[in-house]
């Protein structure tokens, strides 16, 4: 690099404070001037300025030739001394943006750090002038306000958007402008016309009457939004008929002929539920039919008819409900009776034929009037039926049991009963039961050594009384006794 130059606030080697080294931008040759060069630095408290040159020693010591950095014959003009120390003038100076300031021989319009050095008439520094010249920029402040319908500002009301700006004069003299950006947002107005059935839920509220309802809330610009609800409630419909009519009734495609209560559901003119219910009388035609009976020769009359002969005649009439009723009369000639009847009793019993009673056999002749007061004449035979008995003997062997009508029989005895015969009299049944004794016999056998006998289905070949049961011809037990011996060897 080039060659150092140090700078000291007092002799360096007596204590002198470093100021600053600085170095030339190229190399002096032994013999080189350092004139018209500049150094520039801050020092405070500046008592006597030193300059040594070719040495980077920074002092408190004496200098000696080693401390040069370039070798030279003499080193004595490497130290000088400025013994008139120039005064330094620090001036701070504001203008507004597009005014100019005068510095010396400068007009200067622009921010920044400024230099000027005044000489003596001896020609050296006297007056160092350091200026901070500062260019206030016209001020604009921009602020931007959203509001609803209106925006007070500095004593003007806004209505609309834009952007409105007022000039004026700051503290610091200079011109400043203010500015907004103004958003204007607008209340809203709306209005819903609607009807519902019976009830109406807006905005959490159930509403039953008609009318107008306002509701309060912030549009999507947070400005108040008034919404209007023109309601029309249409009442569900709730009726109720009676009718009373003859035999069937026809009532919205059906056809009832039962009395009661029915229902039709449907919707009124404003789409609501409508309902009806029908409280139904049905009245019958009324139809009455009656059998008069006549005896033969005799006459009735009957809806202004004289009537002799069997028929069927009817005529129709209007209850006081405006029904038909119908009558009907069946006349019936009855003639004159005539007849036998044959009854059959039982030995001891009795009959009522026609109006009396009969226990003998026999032919009778009754003469009667019927219920319609014409005469009956009557034939009544009375034949008279024995009574059946029958007798019976059985048998029972000794030790068994037997059920003879309904009685347990274990010994000789008579039983007698009645029973229905066929012709409806009484049947007696007598039985005799006899006991049988059981028939029994004994045998003697004697074998000789060694033989066997067939006794009861097996081999006896030892002495011994064996018994055998048998059925006998007449079904009871026959016993036999088998006495066996047994003879000895000779």
């Amino acid at each position: 690099a080039g060659m150092p130059v140090a700078f000291f606030n007092g002799d360096p080697q007596a204590g002198g404070t470093l100021i600053g080294i600085y170095y030339t931008t190229s190399d002096i040759p032994p013999g080189g001037s350092l004139t018209n060069l500049s150094y520039t630095f801050s020092a405070a408290n500046l008592t006597a300025l030193f300059m040594v040159v070719n040495s980077d020693k920074t002092g408190f010591n004496p200098i000696d030739e080693e401390d040069f950095l370039h070798p030279e014959c003499d080193y004595l003009d490497n130290f000088s001394q400025n013994t008139s120390i120039p005064q330094v003038e620090m001036r701070s100076v504001a203008i507004c943006n597009g005014e100019s300031y005068t510095f010396g021989d400068t007009t200067l319009m622009t921010s920044g750090t400024y230099y000027r050095a005044l000489k003596s008439i001896s020609g050296c520094d006297s007056l160092y002038v350091s200026l901070e010249l500062d260019v206030i920029d016209t001020l604009l402040f921009i602020t931007q306000y959203t509001a609803c319908d209106s925006f007070a500002w500095r004593g003007t009301f806004y209505t609309e958007s834009g952007i409105y700006a007022q000039n004026f004069v700051g503290v610091n003299g200079c011109d400043s402008t203010v500015a907004i950006d103004l958003t204007i947002h607008s209340s809203t107005n709306s209005t819903r016309v609607l009807s519902a059935c019976d009830s109406f839920v807006w905005k959490g509220t159930t509403y039953t009457q008609s009318g107008r309802y306002e509701y309060q809330t912030l549009n999507v610009n947070g400005c108040d939004s008034t919404v209007f609800l023109d309601l029309t409630i249409h009442p569900s419909v709730e009726a109720s008929i009676s009718k009373t009519v003859c035999d069937a009734f026809y009532w919205h495609g059906n056809t009832y002929d039962q009395s009661g209560q029915y229902r039709f559901d449907t919707l009124t003119r404003w789409g609501c539920d409508s309902t009806v219910t029908l409280n139904l009388f049905i009245r019958d035609t009324i139809k009455a039919s009656d059998i008069i009976h006549i005896c033969r020769g005799d006459s009735v009359m009957l809806f202004g008819q004289i009537i002799k002969d069997n028929q069927r005649i009817s005529r129709s009439f209007v209850t006081s409900e405006g029904c038909d009723s119908i009558q009907t009369f069946e006349v019936i000639v009855d003639p004159l009776l005539e007849g036998t009847i044959f009854k059959n009793i039982c030995e001891g019993d009795s009959v009522f034929v026609v109006d009396r009673w009969f226990k003998n056999e026999g032919n009778y002749t009754l003469s009667k009037s019927n219920i319609d007061a014409c005469d009956s004449l009557y034939t009544v035979q009375i034949a008279l039926l024995n009574n059946v008995s029958s007798y019976d003997t059985l048998t029972l062997c000794e030790g068994d049991t037997l059920y003879v009508l309904g009685t347990e029989v274990t010994q000789e005895m008579d039983l007698m009963n009645t029973f229905l015969a066929n012709n409806g009299c009484d049947s007696l049944v007598y039985i005799h039961v006899q006991m049988i004794q059981p028939d029994s016999s004994q045998i003697s056998y004697t074998l000789c050594p060694g033989d066997s006998l067939f006794i009861n289905g097996q081999w006896i070949k030892e002495e011994g009384i064996y018994t055998e049961t048998l059925t006998a011809v007449n079904g009871c037990d026959s016993i036999t006794m088998t006495d066996v011996k047994v003879l000895e060897k000779p």
